[in-house]
């Protein structure tokens, strides 16, 4: 390997490990449990659903072969403390949004476009 080639991946190895130390050397937590939310026209199904610690949420839009829908979104409107207020970009068909949720607590989750109307509850609890 050239001089100037091993610099290159020298340096990209240092970038790598020193963003690992930054982060604290922490690893993503892996799922325990999975729960898929359908997402409709103007509703989140279920509405309201209990689940525990380290569940993947994943919400699903349409397809666009069933004709697609609205355009929708999720956002935690309000959650346990220190769990930030995600939202997912907007979409009408063929879209998945994924959080894991691990803190216990209530998290209320609505759609920007129709806050009155689409409203889900997602408690977690142990």
């Amino acid at each position: 390997m050239s001089q100037r080639l091993t610099a290159v991946v020298a340096t990209v190895l240092a970038a790598f490990l020193a963003a690992g130390a930054v982060a604290g050397g922490k690893t993503t937590p892996k799922p325990k449990y999975h729960k898929t939310v359908k997402i409709g026209d103007n509703f989140y199904t279920p509405a309201k659903v209990t689940v525990k610690p380290y569940t993947k949420v994943t919400w699903r839009w349409p397809s666009l072969a069933s004709g697609g829908g609205d355009t929708h979104d999720v956002k935690f409107r309000k959650g346990p403390r220190g769990v930030p207020h995600y939202q997912s970009e907007p979409a009408a068909a063929d879209f998945r949004y994924a959080k894991l949720l691990t803190k216990v607590g209530t998290y209320k989750i609505v759609c920007t476009f129709h806050e009155g109307e689409m409203q889900q509850t997602i408690i977690v609890k142990k």
